[in-house]
């Protein structure tokens, strides 16, 4: 039941992603993101719940249970309120210039759908 709240994490960042990142720079930042995510949680899961919380602290599995519930819901809703604070206008779109500089421009949304289609 706990694993279904990481496909919602991953949807809004990826959409914020998507929002946030320059076109230019689009393709690298997701692909961290997905490397970040397989791996840095793989990792991080392995370490905690494994030999931490069963081996060292000697928990249950309904308590290892209660922690990745919380933690889940913990990290689910710092991700949904950083997407709050920092969504932008839908109707701009952000590109950089070559010499780094942000160029915030107004875009037709139906057209910016159709463009990226093709």
């Amino acid at each position: 039941m706990v694993g279904f709240a990481s496909g919602n994490i991953w949807i809004f960042s990826s959409t914020m992603i998507q929002q946030i990142c320059p076109n230019n720079f689009l393709g690298r930042v997701l692909s961290f993101d997905l490397g970040f995510n397989l791996n840095g949680a793989l990792t991080f899961v392995l370490v905690l719940y494994g030999p931490i919380l069963y081996d060292l602290m000697h928990m249950s599995i309904q308590a290892i249970g209660a922690v990745q519930l919380i933690t889940g819901t913990v990290v689910t809703g710092t991700v949904i309120l950083w997407f709050l604070i920092t969504i932008r206008h839908p109707n701009k779109m952000i590109t950089v210039d070559k010499y780094g500089n942000d160029i915030e421009t107004e875009v037709d949304i139906q057209e910016q759908e159709t463009t990226n289609l093709l």
